[in-house]
């Protein structure tokens, strides 16, 4: 049911002043919202739609953010509804609310429209996608216990248009018109994360920590998920804080070179692309007997590293003999039975290969 556009066109008028020095100013100023999509223009008003009872209406928007943070509906109430002005975001006309709140019946005036604002919790959307802003309310009657929602010519808002619903959004229809809405929002950065720390080789059935710093431009808490590279991932784990460090652990049950890989996502699910590989290698360790002549001597984590010669060794479990020649390197544990020169070696080892 409409409202004539001659009852209010002067009040309209009127409140325009108003409207751009206080409505607006304040939300976007606290927040740090931008204005997305919109029809404001309460100028060009050709009336309104009454919200009560099983009469709920909406407008179709398409954002360009990919955050939804808040809406304004342009509104009066009429007397004395018996309850709350219900705002909603929906991806259908009759889907299930993505978000929705009900604003007081006192916070919307009596009679002369208002831009009312309706914050929400942040919402993830899909820029250029329809969605769709429905205004009902539970009960009330025609006439003095409902809402109205101001309207325009439908040539005022381009990217979507008025829908109409007589029976509580089982089905809609179109009209010739838009409703008087604004839409806010945030563009969401993914977070990021910065250089791997861990180590670039290990041994089977050992447990290695990996660690990464991860920041969120946003602030938004972040999640993240570990590719091991042999074909165990994590869960999605968290949230963190933007800039925290994250710490996971792994085994490797097979030798082998590993690329580890980390996705991250923020609290809307807007999510990074997998991080740059992180490689591992993986050695598994064998009893062997080494003979020979060797070079360049060095222990790290527990192992030694030499440069080979002229060197045998000698596998036991399976049998294998092999001789190094030089420049082939070899890596063992740094505890074996044996001797050792500045340029020769003879005992028993345990080898990483």
């Amino acid at each position: 049911m409409q409202k004539s556009s001659v009852l209010k066109k002067g009040l309209i008028v009127g409140i325009m002043l108003v409207f751009i020095e206080t409505s607006l100013a304040a939300p976007i100023s606290e927040l740090g919202d931008q204005i997305d999509q919109q029809n404001s223009d309460v100028g060009s008003s050709i009336g309104s739609w009454f919200i009560y009872d099983t009469h709920h209406h909406a407008q179709e928007f398409k954002p360009t953010l990919d955050v939804l943070t808040k809406v304004a509906v342009y509104v009066d109430r009429e007397v004395d509804p018996p309850n709350g002005l219900i705002v909603s975001i929906r991806e259908s006309l009759t889907g299930t609310d993505l978000a929705s709140i009900e604003v007081p019946k006192d916070a919307i005036p009596e009679t002369t429209p208002e831009w009312i604002i309706a914050d929400f919790q942040d919402l993830q959307v899909t820029p250029g996608q329809s969605y769709y802003l429905v205004c009902r309310t539970i009960q009330g009657a025609y006439p003095g216990e409902l809402y109205a929602w101001w309207r325009t010519p439908d040539t005022n808002y381009p990217n979507g248009t008025a829908y109409h619903s007589v029976d509580s959004g089982g089905s809609w229809y179109t009209g010739d018109d838009d409703f008087l809405f604004q839409t806010y929002g945030q563009m969401n950065t993914p977070p990021t994360a910065q250089t791997f720390l861990g180590p670039t080789w290990g041994i089977v059935n050992v447990t290695y920590n990996f660690s990464i710093t991860v920041t969120d431009v946003d602030g938004d808490g972040i999640y993240s998920t570990w590719d091991w590279g042999d074909g165990n991932t994590t869960g999605w784990s968290g949230p963190y804080p933007s800039g925290s460090t994250i710490t996971a652990q792994h085994a490797w049950s097979h030798k082998g070179t590993y690329d580890i890989k980390v996705k991250l996502k923020d609290t809307y699910g807007n999510e990074a692309p997998w991080s740059d590989p992180h490689q591992i290698i993986i050695y598994e360790l064998k009893k062997t007997f080494m003979t020979g002549r060797y070079t360049n001597w060095t222990v790290e984590d527990g192992f030694v590293t030499i440069n080979a010669e002229s060197l045998w060794t000698v596998h036991f479990k399976p049998f294998a003999f092999k001789h190094h020649v030089t420049g082939e390197q070899i890596m063992f544990s740094e505890a074996y039975k044996g001797v050792k020169t500045k340029r020769f070696l003879l005992g028993m080892f345990t080898i990483a290969e």
